[in-house]
C-alpha cells in the first residue's frame, strides 16, 4: 500500500505536474523500495519536462547513478555524466557548480577502473567545484555530508587515502539519519582498507552494520567488503559467512543491490574451494556459470573451476560433461578450450584410476587404453602407462603388461619414482 506522500507525489504527477521535484522524489522512494524499472521511468519522464540546464544536468546524474548501482551498466552511467557535464560548460551559480561537481564525480567513479587519466581529470576538477561551492556558501556548508563523501571517493581515485578517512570522518560527524550512518561508517570502512589500516577498517564496517540492522538492502555491501577485509586477514571461514549473509539479503530484498550478486556467489565459491569444501564451491561455481552470458570469458573459467570441484568430488562424469561443454563451444576462448582439453584428459586419468582402485580393471584398462594416444608429450604418459601395466597384470595378461612397464621406463618426462616401480613390476614377471 502505498504510502500517503507518495500517492501525493503520484496525484500530483498524474495531474501534470511539470516540477522535475515531484520526479524525482517519487523516483527516490520506488528506488529504496526496490521498484527500480518504474524509477528510472520516472526520471526519464522528468527530462521530457521543460528544464532548465542545472535541473537537467541534476536529473542526468541520477540516472547515471541508477544505471551503475541497478544495471552495473558503468558505461552508461559514465556517458550520462558527461551528457550533464556538457550542459554545465561554464556554471556561475552555486548550484549549477554544484551539480557539475556531481556529475564529475560520477564519471571519475565510473572511470576508475577503465581510463585512469579520465578519472584523474575528473576527479581534481569535482573537487575545485566542491571547494568553491563550500566557498560560496560558508554559513551552511552545502549538503555537507553528501559532499564529504563525494569528497572522500575522489580523494581514494587521486590515491589520498589518509585525506579519504578525514572525510569519510566528517560525514560520520554531519550524518542525520541512520541511511546516512551507514554510508559515512561504510565509506570510511573502505578509506582504511585503502589504507592499508584493516583492523580499523573492519571497526568501521562492524558499525556499518550495526547501525544497519534494520536497513538489509544497505549492508550488502558492507558484508561484501567485510569479507575482503578478512579473506585479507585470512579468516577464510569469517569472511565466508559475511559473503553468505549477503548473498541470502540479495535473494530476499528485492531492494537490494544485485550488482554485487555475481561478486558475492564468486568469492563464496571460491573461498570454499580455499577451505576444502568442495561440495559448495561446487554448488557456488554452477551458480556463477549462470551468472555469465555465452560471450564473457568469466563464463567459461567459472565451468572449469566447476570441473575441478567435481573432480575433487570423484564426480567425473560431471567434471567430463562441464569440460566438453567448454572444448566444444565456438564462443568459449581458445586458452580455455586448449586448457579443458588438459583437464579432460585429467579427469578421465584419474577415472581409470579409481576404477583400477575398486578393481574395476577392465574399465581402467579401456579408459587408458582411450587415452593413450592423446597422452603423446604429455606428463601423465608414464602414469597411464604404468595404470595400463598394473591392471593387465592383475587381468593375468603378463605379455602386455611388460610392454606397458618397460615403455614406462622410456617415456619422457617420467619421474624416477615411476621408473623405480616399473623396473620393480619387471623383475615380479
Amino acid at each position: 500500500m502505498s504510502s500517503p506522500n507518495q500517492a501525493e507525489l503520484r496525484r500530483r504527477i498524474e495531474n501534470g505536474s511539470r516540477d522535475a521535484e515531484d520526479y524525482k522524489s517519487l523516483a527516490s522512494l520506488l528506488y529504496n523500495a526496490g521498484h527500480f524499472p518504474e524509477s528510472v521511468a520516472l526520471l526519464e519522464a522528468a527530462l521530457d519536462l521543460a528544464l532548465d540546464d542545472v535541473k537537467r544536468a541534476d536529473v542526468l546524474v541520477i540516472l547515471g547513478w541508477h544505471a551503475n548501482n541497478v544495471d552495473n551498466n558503468v558505461e552508461e552511467a559514465k556517458q550520462l555524466g558527461k551528457r550533464a557535464i556538457a550542459l554545465l560548460p561554464n556554471p556561475e551559480s552555486a548550484d549549477a557548480r554544484l551539480t557539475k561537481a556531481f556529475a564529475e564525480s560520477l564519471v571519475a567513479q565510473c572511470a576508475r577502473h577503465s581510463d585512469d587519466s579520465l578519472a584523474a581529470q575528473s576527479a581534481s576538477e569535482a573537487l575545485r567545484l566542491f571547494d568553491e561551492v563550500t566557498a560560496q556558501r560558508p554559513g551552511r556548508a552545502a549538503r555537507p555530508w553528501t559532499i564529504s563523501l563525494e569528497r572522500a571517493a575522489l580523494h581514494l581515485i587521486l590515491g589520498r587515502s589518509d585525506l579519504a578517512v578525514e572525510e569519510c570522518k566528517t560525514a560520520c560527524d554531519t550524518a542525520t539519519t541512520k541511511v546516512e550512518l551507514l554510508s559515512a561508517w561504510t565509506e570510511l570502512g573502505s578509506a582504511y582498507r585503502a589504507e592499508g589500516l584493516l583492523r580499523e577498517a573492519g571497526e568501521s564496517f562492524r558499525a556499518a552494520i550495526d547501525c544497519g540492522q534494520d536497513l538489509p538492502a544497505g549492508v550488502v555491501r558492507v558484508y561484501y567488503e567485510l569479507a575482503s577485509v578478512e579473506r585479507s586477514l585470512d579468516k577464510l571461514p569469517e569472511a565466508r559467512a559475511k559473503l553468505q549473509k549477503a548473498r541470502s539479503i540479495l535473494r530476499e530484498v528485492p531492494a537490494a543491490p544485485q550488482g554485487y550478486l555475481t561478486d558475492v556467489i564468486r568469492d563464496i565459491a571460491e573461498i570454499s574451494r580455499d577451505l576444502g569444501d568442495y561440495e559448495e564451491a561446487s554448488k557456488s561455481f554452477a551458480a556463477l556459470v549462470e551468472c555469465y552470458g555465452d560471450i564473457d570469458p568469466m563464463r567459461w573459467a567459472s565451468m572449469r573451476c566447476l570441473a575441478q570441484c567435481q573432480l575433487e568430488l570423484k564426480e567425473f562424469e560431471l567434471a567430463r560433461s562441464v569440460l566438453q561443454s567448454v572444448i566444444q563451444s565456438p564462443s568459449a576462448p581458445i586458452e580455455d578450450r586448449e586448457a579443458a582439453k588438459d583437464e579432460l584428459l585429467t579427469v578421465r586419468l584419474l577415472s581409470a584410476k579409481t576404477s583400477y582402485e575398486s578393481n574395476d580393471y577392465l574399465s581402467c584398462i579401456r579408459e587408458c587404453e582411450a587415452i593413450l594416444p592423446l597422452m603423446s608429450g604429455k606428463t601423465w604418459l608414464a602414469e597411464t602407462l604404468l595404470l595400463l601395466g598394473h591392471s593387465n597384470v592383475a587381468m593375468g595378461q603378463k605379455q602386455k603388461a611388460k610392454q606397458f612397464y618397460e615403455e614406462t621406463i622410456a617415456a619422457p618426462y617420467a619421474l624416477d619414482r615411476q621408473v623405480a616401480m616399473a623396473r620393480e613390476c619387471l623383475a615380479r614377471i
